[in-house]
């Protein structure tokens, strides 16, 4: 028991120096905003156990809070690298074993060919991050690497898009994962009032999904399922696709703040291959997730 309070103790500080890390290896380099950014948030899932329809989805409550440090390095005329620190915490109200602490450090290498209204910004990113949460078979280290672009469309309307690769190294093999992806994001400027932004995002891999009971017909090796230690039954890795709707609205508050309401929902489609010589057969689940967040920069 000693052993365990102990690994997760030098997580933590992990964690803190990761987060720490990313702070302390911007400071020399010029900050175009030198500004601190964090959030507060409360977020409804409706679907936090990610359990298929035909089953009864458990949802939970979340409050988060999220601080970070972004610093600008101009590399050239035309190009610049953008190095940020963040730590996240966030606390399940009625699933106290999703509650997590995570710090990361991301990199961005940006190219302009000029300062022309319009001109897209093409960039190569990659993050890493040490996510640790009160149920031990969900810690680990989470990567991404992948390309986006981002351009001014009109006086009022940006886009962005990326193509990504992500992977996920867990305590335990069934939330291990990986997959790939792209997505799709428009903002509208309305003014004073605020900012309306849109969004899409797919993704193909690996998922994890939880079942109230063991799969006995289902061909799993012993590595994609596991009695899960934070849910009433089991949870197994299945490969499949995601496909997420974004819609938000950003409100100022003051030149420092401003007030954001979201909603995201994503569907999930998997195959599972039986061993009744039946073939194959499928599942889904489908979660929608609503948050109001207080966001400033200090």
């Amino acid at each position: 028991m000693t052993q365990i309070r102990d690994t997760h103790r030098y997580r933590i500080y992990f964690i803190a120096l990761l987060f720490v890390t990313g702070i302390s290896l911007n400071l020399p380099v010029y900050s175009a905003t030198s500004d601190m950014q964090g959030s507060v948030s409360v977020l409804h899932d409706d679907n936090v156990t990610r359990t298929m329809d035909s089953q009864k989805p458990q949802s939970d409550q979340s409050l988060s809070i999220s601080i970070s440090q972004p610093f600008v390095l101009p590399m050239s005329t035309h190009t610049r690298t953008i190095l940020t620190g963040a730590l996240d915490i966030a606390k399940y109200l009625d699933i106290d074993l999703l509650s997590y602490v995570s710090g990361r450090l991301q990199g961005e290498y940006q190219y302009r060919s000029s300062a022309e209204f319009g001109t897209p910004t093409y960039s190569l990113f990659a993050k890493a991050a040490l996510v640790d949460y009160q149920s031990q078979n969900r810690d680990g280290m989470e990567y991404s690497v992948g390309l986006s672009i981002r351009k001014t469309i009109t006086d009022r309307i940006r886009g962005y898009a990326a193509v990504f690769h992500h992977e996920r190294d867990a305590y335990h093999t069934v939330f291990q994962n990986a997959y790939d992806g792209f997505l799709i994001n428009l903002d509208y400027d309305v003014g004073s009032t605020g900012t309306l932004y849109l969004g899409g995002e797919y993704r193909d891999g690996d998922m994890a999904i939880s079942y109230p009971v063991e799969w006995t017909w289902y061909t799993l090796s012993p590595a994609d399922a596991t009695i899960d230690d934070t849910f009433s039954g089991w949870s197994y890795r299945v490969t499949g696709s995601t496909q997420i709707l974004k819609a938000g609205f950003n409100m100022p508050i003051s030149q420092s703040s401003s007030m954001d309401v979201a909603w995201n929902m994503a569907e999930s489609n998997a195959t599972y291959w039986t061993d009744l010589g039946k073939g194959s057969t499928t599942g889904s689940y489908t979660t929608n997730q609503y948050s109001v967040a207080y966001m400033l920069r200090f």
